[in-house]
């Protein structure tokens, strides 16, 4: 993520989003999406200038 210089702030909430199947014994059924969402955290622009939101495996 992308933050534009300073000054200022910027405000951040991450959201993972995990689909759901109930399985057993050969049974599945799909069930509604678990969604996190992490508490908000602000960061003063300058402070941080990128986020990787994609880890290099």
């Amino acid at each position: 993520m992308w933050t534009p210089p300073g000054p200022g702030t910027v405000t951040i909430t991450a959201r993972i989003t995990y689909a759901v199947t109930f399985w057993a014994e050969g049974y599945s059924e799909p069930d509604a999406d678990y969604v996190w969402t992490s508490e908000r955290t602000t960061f003063t622009t300058g402070e941080l200038s990128a986020v990787n939101t994609r880890p290099v495996p």
